[in-house]
């Protein structure tokens, strides 16, 4: 059967019973643009199906009492992967994996839409660029981040940027800085060793030295 909109442009095409959607059949945006297709039961998406977005996301995988509901998958407008995993009402929950425009994706945990909890973000070429905690798609709590040259930072981070007390390391292992940190930046009190085993300890602002510290040599020597 058919349902109209007022304006005489198709609004449903397919199964009925008892008056209601049932099995399978297509709704319609006013525009005659898709809106949901596949399966039915009283008149609400239900089981298997894939439903378009005006802004051209679109949505294969289960639905139950007409909403995203188990597991699928999500597809950007040119027909790549945008999230695969588990939703619930509608939301991205549980566990899965998300992919950006420019390459890079994240795997991990999933609450009310956003990034929360456990997970691992990935530079383009596969490499882990972050793994630890999120809070709302942001690096909340304890994590690791990798740098593109191999250096690395293990610590606190709060609101997607590195803040509190961390260590960042050489790419060999060795201990580069260790100390206080405020929005990405070495701030606070910090000792840092450079590569041939100079060392300051000391006060930083801004991620320079600055205020009271002393610098070593390598053999303690001031």
């Amino acid at each position: 059967g058919i349902e109209y909109y007022k304006d005489g442009k198709i609004k449903y095409k397919g199964d009925w019973i008892n008056d209601y959607p049932q099995g399978k059949g297509i709704e319609y945006y006013p525009n005659e643009n898709k809106l949901y297709e596949g399966y039915w039961v009283k008149g609400k998406m239900e089981g298997n199906g894939i439903k378009y977005y005006k802004n051209g996301i679109y949505y294969k995988g289960q639905f139950k009492n007409d909403l995203q509901c188990g597991k699928g998958k999500e597809y950007y407008k040119n027909g790549d992967i945008l999230y695969e995993g588990d939703f619930y009402n509608d939301k991205r929950e549980g566990n899965g994996k998300y992919f950006s425009l420019d390459g890079r994706y994240y795997i991990g945990q999933f609450k009310n839409d956003y990034v929360n909890g456990k997970g691992t973000e990935y530079y383009k070429n596969g490499d882990i660029l972050y793994e630890g905690d999120w809070i709302n798609d942001k690096r909340e709590g304890n994590g690791i981040y990798i740098y593109e040259d191999g250096d690395y930072y293990i610590g606190q981070f709060k609101n997607g940027l590195i803040n509190g007390k961390g260590t960042e390391y050489y790419k060999n292992g060795n201990i580069k800085y260790e100390g206080d940190y405020v929005n990405n930046k070495r701030e606070g009190n910090g000792k840092y060793i450079d590569e041939y085993g100079t060392y300051y300890i000391g006060q930083w602002k801004n991620n320079l030295k600055n205020g009271k510290g002393i610098e070593y040599y390598k053999n303690g020597n001031i």
